[in-house]
């Protein structure tokens, strides 16, 4: 089997797709959508079955709220929904092991507004450590080191806020891959938040999207989700009164 050429074939179509899309669909929101629903289709075809991917917000046992978020991939064995819609779904906090923001093409300020949403995901309290942050765009919208570009706006984001909010894998689909790293190479999420170093793969041997692919998995493989702590999400709201009294009738 050609693993490059599979993948290749892969990202040229989701490419191809895009550019279709892009072309034939006017309204922002329906064009959005199916931008999210070419990535989506593609990690539910090739993650392994431990990794569910949908969309929605997340909240933690405090009542923070994330910002809507395209792509969230989740442990499906730990996550009791909070919100179980036709379309949209609420998640706690703890059983989430990624979130995705999709683009079209990466901007400056397309960017900064997914480096935003993450940092609201990066926000939320857990016990379990950080959830990843990644971003997928199609296409890099620069000409020249198009990556490399938006490596050095990237690192001028960064400069505005603290490493433990920083982004931990970002992909231009037609361009090159950002990656934050530990001393072994590793793109982690960890509570050692600020030992990375950002990794900027351009002019690569292989398809973007195999090494986007085999990069996710590393940060995926990387997080530790748990079962929420029920009793804290269910304070969040008002429940009523309640007794205290023997678990048995007395003779």
């Amino acid at each position: 089997m050609d693993l490059k050429a599979t993948f290749s074939a892969i990202g040229n179509q989701m490419l191809s797709d895009f550019e279709h899309i892009h072309s034939q669909i006017q309204h922002m929101g329906e064009r959005g959508g199916e931008r999210e629903q070419g990535l989506k289709s593609f990690l539910e075809a090739y993650l392994p079955s431990r990794y569910v991917v949908s969309n929605g917000e997340i909240v933690d046992d405090s009542g923070q709220t994330s910002r809507q978020c395209d792509l969230v991939i989740y442990d499906p064995t730990n996550c009791p929904l909070l919100l179980a819609g036709k379309n949209y779904r609420v998640f706690p906090a703890e059983p989430v092991f990624a979130v995705i923001e999709v683009k079209s093409v990466l901007t400056n300020s397309e960017l900064e507004d997914a480096v935003e949403k993450i940092r609201s995901i990066k926000r939320l309290t857990r016990s379990n450590g950080l959830i990843a942050g990644v971003i997928f765009a199609y296409k890099s919208g620069r000409k020249n080191d198009p990556i490399g570009q938006i490596a050095s706006r990237l690192r001028e984001i960064n400069a505005e806020a603290g490493p433990r909010v920083y982004v931990d894998l970002v992909c231009a689909l037609d361009s090159g891959i950002i990656q934050l790293a530990d001393a072994m190479g590793k793109p982690k999420a960890p509570e050692e938040w600020s030992n990375r170093e950002m990794i900027v793969w351009h002019e690569l041997e292989v398809p973007v999207l195999l090494w986007f692919y085999i990069q996710l998995l590393e940060l995926l493989g990387g997080q530790n989700t748990t079962n929420p702590n029920y009793g804290r999400y269910a304070n969040m709201v008002e429940i009523g009164l309640a007794s205290i009294q023997e678990p048995y009738l007395k003779k």
